[in-house]
């Protein structure tokens, strides 16, 4: 899969800008607050329907505007199409298209670009809260798995109707929504699980790799459901949940929350055997998140046939020359977008095919194509 082209109007910086792309490395360079990241985000935009730096839609529209619009040209393994989304500020109404046909809500827009980023804040992966790690892990299996955002979206709305009967004392109801919270919670679990420990065998390799087999990192799901296992059958942990649920439920009425489930899970991170949150340096942080999101891009790859759009922010600022030689070679297969301050890193000989942009003032200039044997 790669992006074509991309229109921008009045999306943060970008007035009206439109550009034809490289379906293999398009570099952009620029000083900062000049748009790099805004460029980035408006492609993230196209495959999530949401920024990835804000919850507020108005933030996107540019201040002398009242609305945005957004267009992508996509080539895939299914053929050509177009995506569009827009946003009116004064009506505080968003829309999707997909070929020119509105979308009933965004859910049929999520995922149809498939896009991995990395995005410097994104260390919370590793040194944040259970909660966002379980976010980002949903989002990367909605664009992985295709049943998954099914799953998920009735996984939430049980719960949270299982949430409000647990406020209503006189409520004997409330087992009716236990055994579906069971049925999507087991279907959650198991798939996470599956997924862990795919990514886990990738991120091992990639980040072996990039340090010369000095290190080896390790992921691992942990489930708040007792005794959870990925040789457990999705029935057995379905049972398992319900029991769990029963147990629990004069606790949960004490609280006003569901205390056991997948909304309660997390991952961890080991670097040889240790946390990384508390034993890894910053830069060993920093490289173990780079690591995941091309292991992310490997596993989107293997589920779908198709080889994500990779946006990568601010990416080369950590990495010496032998690591910057080792990630472009596994960016082979890949279209990518990478953002840096300058040009310095076109100095070393590994970088082939390369398109080169400049990026001033919300205005995206290209510069040259780069061929450069490795």
């Amino acid at each position: 899969m790669y992006l074509k082209k991309l229109s921008l109007i009045n999306f943060r910086n970008f007035l009206n800008e439109e550009a034809e792309f490289g379906n293999f490395i398009n570099l952009f360079i620029g000083k900062n607050a000049q748009g790099k990241t805004n460029l980035l985000e408006s492609i993230y935009c196209c495959s999530f329907g949401k920024s990835f730096r804000t919850k507020r839609d108005k933030d996107l529209v540019n201040y002398n505007s009242s609305y945005y619009s957004i267009r992508a040209w996509v080539e895939s393994l299914e053929g050509s199409f177009e995506v569009k989304l827009t946003y009116d500020r004064n009506r505080e109404a968003k829309e999707a298209y997909i070929n020119g046909i509105k979308c009933k809500n965004l859910s049929q827009m999520i995922g149809k670009i498939k896009i991995v980023i990395f995005y410097p804040d994104h260390l919370f992966i590793v040194k944040g809260s259970p909660a966002a790690r379980r976010k980002y892990l949903d989002g990367q299996m909605i664009l992985g798995i295709p049943t998954y955002y099914h799953y998920f979206s009735r996984y939430q709305n049980i719960l949270r109707n299982r949430n409000t009967l647990l406020k209503d004392v006189k409520n004997t109801d409330i087992w009716v929504w236990e055994e579906q919270l069971a049925r999507y919670g087991a279907k959650i679990i198991i798939q996470r699980m599956k997924v862990v420990e795919i990514l886990s065998r990738i991120v091992s390799e990639i980040y072996s790799c990039l340090t010369e087999g000095q290190w080896v990192l390790k992921m691992e799901y942990k489930a708040s459901l007792k005794n959870a296992s990925i040789l457990m059958e999705e029935e057995e942990i379905k049972k398992a949940f319900l029991r769990e649920l029963e147990k629990n439920r004069d606790r949960d009425r004490k609280l006003g929350f569901t205390t056991v489930g997948p909304h309660r899970d997390d991952i961890s991170f080991f670097l040889n055997g240790k946390p990384i949150r508390d034993f890894g340096s910053q830069g060993q942080q920093r490289l173990a998140v780079l690591a995941l999101k091309l292991a992310e891009a490997e596993f989107i790859k293997k589920n779908t046939g198709e080889s994500p759009i990779l946006l990568l922010d601010d990416v080369m600022s950590e990495l010496d020359a032998e690591k910057r030689r080792l990630f472009f070679q596994m960016l082979s297969s890949s279209q990518a977008f990478i953002t840096a301050a300058d040009s310095g890193i076109l100095l070393d000989k590994f970088l082939k095919n390369v398109y080169l942009w400049e990026i001033i003032d919300g205005t995206i200039k290209k510069i040259s194509r780069i061929r450069e044997d490795l």
